[in-house]
């Protein structure tokens, strides 16, 4: 058996799909590969049998794999028909991790347990992670160029910052898998900290809240994103205080 690493079960996942899109669902390679997250000429390789033909082969091996792979397919058909590319991607890294023996809440679903991941697992997760952020930003860039609307685009830019931020937090933490974070935020005494605080705090005392129903639902929602960040900024300082206390 070579699947060895969740690695090399997610790029059988995703061969086993590709092949299951191509030949039994009909599906263009261009779409399959926006899907999967792969490139249009690795789907034709793995279509053609010149790459990835020891993965499936061992993966097909795996109980109730087959099953999974063709239910996976048919509901990610559906998503490609409705541009859904984000959730099938999902898809498929859950079902690697389930197949893995890792299951997204943390708990035990074969031998493999959350305390037992290997940093190659986890590197792999977090790869993964960092290119859906990538794509989620781009994705919703791409609509906030297209849109109409002012107040549209200011909120689908927003989201899409916030991808790529999300982007970068990963990035760090990949970096440090063999090297895990320790002691660090010892680095950052508590008066910094306060004193950042109180500069949060210092936002929440002119609040726009109150007029946001006179400027409208569009207005409204995007000073409801304000507010969001407000409290997730006092939230996160606090937390953070109180690991270096």
């Amino acid at each position: 058996m070579k699947l060895q690493s969740f690695g090399s079960i997610l790029n059988a996942t995703r061969i086993s799909i590709a092949v299951e899109l191509v030949n039994e669902l009909g599906k263009p390679n261009k779409n399959v590969s926006a899907a999967l997250g792969i490139t249009p000429s690795a789907v034709s390789q793995y279509i053609k049998g010149k790459r990835g033909v020891s993965l499936k082969k061992d993966a097909d091996n795996l109980k109730g794999f087959d099953k999974a792979i063709k239910e996976a397919a048919i509901t990610i058909g559906k998503l490609m028909e409705i541009n859904e590319y984000e959730r099938c991607q999902g898809m498929v890294l859950k079902i690697a991790q389930e197949f893995a023996g890792i299951s997204l809440e943390g708990s035990k679903t074969s031998s493999v347990s959350k305390e037992k991941y290997s940093n190659e697992e986890i590197k792999a997760i977090l790869a993964e992670r960092i290119k859906r952020e990538h794509d989620s930003a781009m994705y919703f860039l791409g609509f906030a160029q297209s849109s109409g609307s002012h107040f549209a685009r200011i909120l689908f830019r927003q989201i899409a910052t916030d991808s790529l931020r999300h982007a970068d937090i990963v990035q760090a933490l990949l970096e440090r898998v063999d090297k895990p974070l320790s002691g660090e935020f010892g680095k950052v005494s508590i008066e910094v900290v306060d004193k950042l605080l109180e500069k949060a705090r210092e936002h929440k005392e002119i609040s726009i809240n109150d007029i946001k129903k006179r400027l409208g639902p569009e207005a409204s929602l995007l000073i409801e994103s304000i507010e969001m960040d407000d409290k997730e900024q006092i939230v996160l300082l606090r937390k953070f205080r109180s690991l270096i206390k």
